[in-house]
């Protein structure tokens, strides 16, 4: 038996059920977000007391082992525990966003093109708005496009993850 449910035009009610569950996974979105980069934030803030923490401790006329191994290790922990809330954050805003995409393809795709022209935007094709009855067309340039921004956070917790481990090295120098 052919599934004909995509052929038919949806009632008022569920017009209605798409717009607010549209409204409810957007909104989880924009909260993840906020959510991921204050912990992403937090966490940079943290890294950054513990480098100078180290910087202070080694530059003192008697080094402490704890501050050149200890504080080491406890960022890179620290990373490790940092690149799991991203991605999982990430994840989960992922998650809400493809839901809200399905809800606009399927629902709302002739009056909200919100998600599928981010997408367009995102991945460098060009985007048309009418505003005001003038037509106006961006692109996203080709430097957004070389680092986005999940790479580019990661990239960050890289760099503390590396610069801990040369103290380690150093430290057993």
């Amino acid at each position: 038996m052919a599934d004909t449910s995509l052929n038919e035009v949806p009632d008022s009610e569920s017009m209605e059920n798409a717009r607010v569950g549209y409204q409810v996974a957007l909104n989880f979105v924009w909260y993840l977000g906020n959510l991921v980069w204050a912990k992403y934030n937090a966490m940079l803030v943290v890294n950054g007391i513990i480098i100078a923490a180290i910087g202070i401790g080694l530059t003192g006329q008697q080094p402490l082992p704890i501050l050149s191994v200890g504080l080491p290790v406890v960022g890179l922990i620290l990373c490790a525990l940092w690149f799991q809330l991203v991605r999982r954050g990430v994840d989960n805003m992922s998650s809400y966003m493809a839901a809200a995409q399905e809800l606009e393809d399927e629902y709302l795709n002739s009056q909200v093109r919100v998600l599928s022209r981010g997408h367009d935007f995102g991945a460098g094709k060009e985007v048309t708005y009418q505003i005001g009855g003038k037509r106006s067309t961006i692109r996203m340039s080709v430097l957004g496009r070389l680092m986005q921004t999940g790479p580019a956070s990661f990239l960050v917790i890289a760099v503390f993850a590396i610069v801990y481990v040369l103290m380690l090295i150093e430290a057993f120098r």
